[in-house]
């Protein structure tokens, strides 16, 4: 009898916002990379997570980015991966890295199936570079599987100084007021990637009502770190 084998498939980037791309609603299985911030010259961790996940017992994924702007690290197995074989080949391709994971045994978690290091150039902050995907799960039959992907970027800032909102070097309650006029105004562009990536301090990759919550907190000495 053949192994079930998910219909999921290879995805790209999407970004940590004021208002992220929700894939979670639609029927179909889905990857998303969820990027976020990352900033110049320090590492910069991407997501890529499994949405809608109907099983599945293996992948192979290509992740392709831009050389000038982002050097490859490393790449590492997500807990939505309960063991199995994962493998990340960097060396046939300089703008690409293939990610190939599988297991004998059929998988329904959603969660994060992968995890990308880079390091965003020296040059780069203020800037945002696409990262597509080329390369889908293959099915038990070996034939390519049908997916939901979206594009995305990656935001690179400069130094992020988390919970300045306002870049004037000190955290205090004038960032959450900057912080929730960003959120109402929901205009992506409205403040600089670095005072967003400032902004992001739940460690979601977005910037939300959630920041504004915790950050709040911070200010009020509830909690002592961000």
């Amino acid at each position: 009898m053949k192994r079930k084998t998910a219909v999921l498939a290879a995805a790209v980037l999407t970004v940590g916002s004021v208002s992220p791309i929700d894939v979670s609603a639609q029927d179909s299985p889905a990857v998303c990379i969820n990027a976020g911030y990352g900033a110049e010259c320090e590492t910069a961790e991407i997501e890529l997570n499994i949405k809608n996940n109907t099983g599945m017992s293996a992948f192979s994924i290509e992740v392709n980015y831009d050389p000038r702007v982002l050097y490859f690290l490393d790449a590492q197995q997500g807990d939505a991966l309960d063991g199995g074989t994962f493998y990340c080949n960097s060396d046939y391709s300089d703008n690409a890295v293939r990610l190939v994971w599988s297991d004998s045994r059929n998988q329904t978690a959603d969660g994060t199936a992968a995890v990308l290091k880079f390091r965003p150039a020296f040059g780069s902050a203020e800037t945002d570079t696409p990262v597509t995907i080329g390369y889908s799960l293959i099915a038990d039959d070996l034939s390519e599987a049908e997916f939901e992907k979206s594009d995305g970027k990656l935001k690179i800032a400069g130094e992020i100084n988390r919970g300045d909102v306002n870049d004037d070097g000190t955290v205090c309650v004038s960032d959450v007021v900057a912080l929730n006029m960003y959120i109402l105004d929901g205009d992506e562009d409205a403040i600089s990637y670095t005072c967003q990536a400032n902004a992001e301090v739940t460690g979601d990759k977005a910037v939300t009502s959630a920041d504004s919550a915790m950050l709040m907190n911070y200010v009020c000495m509830i909690i002592k770190e961000l």
